[in-house]
């Protein structure tokens, strides 16, 4: 894997870093975000189980005990932002196509539950069972209670003020963070809605991996929290994260064992497609998640 696919989450370039941020829940509580407690993310939602990025995903993932899902955002032809990974429909789908090619009615008219199995093709309970490809207004709708990573694919037409005007709507701006790996994006994102909690472009990841012992005299962190494979976690790593006083999330762990020995070595949170081995191990150790 190249440095490219680290992802750093964090705050906006124009509001300082770590826990003394200013950057609140309405309980004047830290940003979820932000705050002491260990963060554990249901990827595409409870993927191991259901399919991706749909709200059978995030409720599956809410019914196993998750507090936080990760989704894909893209628009449709005519501008609804959609709930999906690729720039097509090709791969979770029963359809064929560019996303952004197609009207919101085209794309639900789509099975986008049949292809999804959990155990390697012995069934498919999600086919012919109305699995649509969700719009994210819908999906916030569903779960107002749970704490959102929604990543931005997008990049033309940008899709960011469509996706923080969807989010305001739903009054869920304190509970979601705004992702991409396209600086541009996140660039002009921070611009225009500097409040929002935001990751860190590719080239600011790369940075940060990079940095040697002379590069930290001058370096300022972007963020606040780091979100990285696990081949570049070990205690230097962690160490480098906590002089920053950056936290350190992790992607994508499935097995018990991996969790267990991240978690031993001091990393703050794991995002996962087995949703319910993380819940287990996090409940194993006491680990509360955000509130």
């Amino acid at each position: 894997m190249g440095l490219w696919m680290l992802v750093l989450l964090g705050c906006s370039k124009d509001v300082p870093t770590g826990q003394d941020s200013g950057l609140t829940t309405p309980e004047g509580a830290p940003h979820w975000a932000l705050g002491e407690a260990f963060i554990g993310i249901a990827h595409r939602g409870a993927s191991a189980e259901a399919p991706e990025n749909t709200i059978e995903a995030v409720a599956r993932a809410a019914e196993l005990g998750a507090q936080v899902v990760e989704v894909d955002a893209h628009s449709t032809a005519d501008g609804e932002v959609v709930l999906l990974h690729d720039d097509s429909v090709d791969r979770t789908t029963d359809g064929t196509g560019n996303i952004h090619d197609l009207t919101l009615a085209d794309a639900q008219a789509l099975d986008a539950g049949g292809w999804f199995s959990p155990d390697g093709g012995d069934t498919y309970p999600y086919a012919d069972a109305g699995v649509v490809i969700p719009t994210l207004a819908d999906a916030l709708a569903a779960h107002p209670d749970m704490f959102w990573e929604i990543e931005i694919k997008q990049s033309d037409p940008p899709i960011f003020d469509d996706v923080v005007a969807v989010v305001e709507a739903a009054g869920m701006a304190e509970r979601v963070v705004l992702a991409s790996l396209d600086d541009d994006i996140l660039a002009d994102l921070r611009s225009a809605h500097p409040d929002y909690v935001t990751v860190v472009g590719q080239d600011e990841a790369t940075r940060f991996a990079l940095l040697t012992e002379a590069d930290e005299a001058d370096y300022t962190p972007p963020a606040a929290i780091l979100h990285v494979q696990n081949f570049l976690v070990d205690d230097a790593f962690i160490a480098r994260a906590e002089r920053f006083d950056m936290k350190v999330h992790v992607w994508t762990i499935n097995s018990s064992d991996g969790m267990e020995d991240l978690i031993d070595l001091g990393v703050d949170g794991l995002i996962s497609d087995e949703v319910q081995t993380l819940v287990d191990v996090m409940s194993s150790r006491g680990l509360a998640g955000p509130e």
